[in-house]
C-alpha cells in the first residue's frame, strides 16, 4: 500500500506542477495535497506504531495466570490466590489498551488487556477456576475509565 501511496502521488504532484506551469493555479491545491501524502508515505516507517497490544501475551498454566510484554514486568497470580477480578475501561484507547481484566490477590495481582495473544481461552478459564463470574460489564464495555466487580471470592463466615 504504501508503495502505490509513492507512485501516486509522485504522479499527481507532477501533474500539479505542470498546471503550475501552464498557468492554472488549481495545479497548487493538487501539487500540495499530493506533496503532503508522498511525505506520509516517505516518513510512515518511522511514525509509532498506533495500539502495542497485540504486543502482550496472556498465558495459563495449570495453576497461573500471567501477562507478558516485552516493556513491562512480567506479572501472575495463582488461581487460588485471586480474591476479586474486575474489569476496568480507560479513555486511553485507541494509541493504547483501553479495556483491562485486573485478577487482584492480597500479595498481588495479574492485570491484561482484552486482546492479547492467547485471550481466546479465557472465557472457558474464567468460567472453570471461578464460578459465578459476571460477564455483565465485559459485554456493555466500555470508553469512560470506570471499575467493575465481576468476581469476589466468598469467605467463610464463622458462627
Amino acid at each position: 500500500m504504501r508503495l502505490l501511496t509513492l507512485l501516486v502521488s509522485i504522479v499527481f504532484v507532477a501533474g500539479g506542477v505542470g498546471m503550475i506551469a501552464s498557468g492554472d493555479s488549481s495545479g497548487w491545491l493538487i501539487a500540495g495535497f499530493f506533496g503532503l501524502c508522498l511525505l506520509v508515505a516517505i516518513f510512515e516507517p518511522w511514525f509509532p506504531k498506533v495500539h502495542g497490544s497485540c504486543e502482550y501475551r496472556l498465558l495459563i498454566t495449570a495453576n497461573d495466570i500471567a501477562c507478558e510484554h516485552p516493556k513491562r514486568k512480567r506479572e501472575s497470580i495463582r488461581s487460588e490466590d485471586v480474591n476479586q477480578i474486575w474489569y476496568i475501561t480507560t479513555s486511553d484507547g485507541p494509541r493504547f489498551p483501553n479495556e483491562w481484566i485486573l485478577l487482584e490477590g492480597k500479595q498481588g495481582g495479574c492485570s491484561f488487556p482484552t486482546e492479547p495473544t492467547g485471550f481466546d481461552v479465557i472465557w472457558d478459564e474464567l468460567e472453570r477456576r471461578f464460578p459465578s463470574f459476571d460477564y455483565g460489564s465485559l459485554i456493555r464495555g466500555g470508553t469512560d475509565d470506570a471499575k467493575h466487580l465481576c468476581w469476589e471470592r466468598q469467605r467463610l463466615r464463622i458462627g
